[in-house]
């Protein structure tokens, strides 16, 4: 998911898990919000590590 997310949304991809997360908590859904957190961490590393490496993600 999180590489998808890189791939479609490019450097937005961390705002969408974000507007993602926010939904989640406002409807009240405990388990979306934890899998979109992971999914937000994994972008973050995703997007460290590549930026350092002077790699794109594709």
């Amino acid at each position: 998911m999180a590489h998808s997310l890189i791939v479609v949304c490019g450097d937005g991809a961390r705002g969408v898990t974000m507007r993602h997360i926010a939904r989640c908590l406002d409807q009240d859904l405990p388990d979306d919000v934890l899998f979109w957190l992971k999914v937000r961490n994994q972008i973050d590393w995703l997007m460290r590590t590549s930026r350092r490496e002077g790699d794109s993600i594709q």
